[in-house]
């Protein structure tokens, strides 16, 4: 099992689409869970 991974979230900045990158540990909420599943999903929508 991880103990943490290396994930990404996209955001609209003032002037095109921003990525940010930030680490999520397992024992993280569901909400954050789903908040990286959302964004991974849109991500990959978008390319």
């Amino acid at each position: 099992m991880q103990l943490f991974s290396c994930n990404y979230v996209c955001f609209f900045g003032s002037s095109s689409l921003q990525c940010t990158g930030f680490v999520s540990f397992a024992s993280e909420s569901q909400l954050t869970l789903a908040l990286n599943s959302w964004s991974h999903h849109m991500i990959v929508e978008n390319n």
